[in-house]
């Protein structure tokens, strides 16, 4: 595991708040798995670089921080093409991740039951393809065809390798799918189904515990719910059926959900799914969350959970929601301090009703 990390951000010129955002989240995410930032690149470009995403004088400036404090891996906010990748990598001498990279190393070390290591295993070889496809091209460019023999034999070998070993993790993938697509209509025969999910740190599983009276672990790590847990709860003659699942992060990068389509069928197949953001952000950072998240929730059916009302000091939680924009539909609660939990019941009985009652 990495000890030393620099951070990199290529940011637009007129961004002069939300990069900062967005690199205190990476240093989370970093420090989550123990990495000590020990420095921070910004680069102000209207276009990255095509060659190494940030500029040359920026790509120099990098190499002797890197150098100066000693460090062991580079970690760059923007996802990267496998060209910008090898070319940093190359050239600083020390490892280039992205940030999605790195959402896979906390998955890594989060992962403790066989179906989570079964989409990470998938979801690394997805970026091995063209990594290796870059690594080949860059190493024979200008070579012709008779002069590649044995090296390029030895690429093709590897990509063979990758390639037979993702149709088998596919092929397995795509039986569990099949046998959870089972259980969970199983289930939903019997009774509805609410999915929490949101936003790691936005209190999914305090809410999950304060609801159910389950007695789940609660840790500010991010991602430590990467396979789903259930537990129903039984509320004046009706019984519903809470899913605690994984959360998400800011700009999610899309290969994400092609990689765990397992932790998305429970948002799929709800009846509900509470979308939880929290009142510790700031509005504008509430809104991205909102509008990036609903486009990955395979489900119509969504309540937008404003959790931590409890730390709101200079306005309400209307006019917090007001300063946010969303106009669906929407509640404010405390999941910690058991604020407003009763409402969002009724509003959860309210809704599924009014979702069963449309089929």
């Amino acid at each position: 595991m990495y000890k030393r990390a620099i951070l990199g951000i290529v940011k637009e010129p007129h961004d002069h708040v939300r990069y900062k955002v967005r690199l205190l989240e990476l240093r989370r995410l970093a420090e989550a798995i123990g990495i000590n930032v020990v420095g921070e690149v910004i680069q102000s470009a209207r276009k990255s670089s095509s060659a190494r995403l940030f500029g040359r004088g920026k790509v120099e400036e990098i190499k002797q921080i890197v150098e100066e404090r000693d460090a062991d891996v580079f970690i760059v906010y923007n996802s990267m093409k496998p060209n910008q990748k090898l070319n940093l990598t190359n050239y600083l001498n020390i490892d280039v991740i992205d940030r999605y990279e790195l959402t896979l190393l906390i998955f890594e070390q989060e992962a403790h039951d066989p179906i989570a290591k079964l989409q990470i295993e998938y979801a690394k070889l997805r970026l091995m393809v063209p990594l290796v496809k870059a690594m080949v091209a860059m190493r024979y460019r200008g070579h012709r065809p008779g002069f590649l023999a044995g090296g390029e034999y030895g690429y093709r070998r590897m990509l063979s390798l990758i390639r037979r070993r993702m149709a088998k993790l596919e092929k397995e993938i795509k039986a569990r799918l099949k046998r959870k697509e089972e259980r969970i209509k199983k289930i939903k025969r019997r009774f509805p189904i609410v999915c929490i999910t949101g936003y790691y740190n936005a209190g999914k599983t305090t809410l999950f515990n304060a609801l159910t009276g389950a007695a789940r672990e609660v840790s500010d790590r991010p991602f430590t719910t990467l396979s789903p847990k259930y537990k129903p709860l039984e509320r004046k003659g009706n019984r519903i059926m809470f899913v605690d699942t994984i959360g998400f992060v800011l700009d999610v990068d899309p290969r994400f959900i092609g990689s765990f389509q397992l932790n998305l069928l429970d948002m799929k197949y709800a009846d509900l799914v509470l979308f939880l953001v929290s009142a510790d952000d700031l509005p504008f950072v509430v809104t991205t969350k909102i509008n990036q998240g609903l486009e990955f929730v395979p489900n119509e059916n969504v309540l937008v959970v404003l959790n931590k009302i409890d730390l709101l000091e200079d306005m309400t939680p209307e006019e917090f929601m007001r300063e946010v924009g969303y106009e669906g539909e929407r509640i404010a609660i405390s999941a910690k301090e058991k604020i407003n939990l009763d409402k969002l019941l009724d509003k959860i009985t309210e809704m599924i009703k009014r979702r069963r009652s449309s089929f």
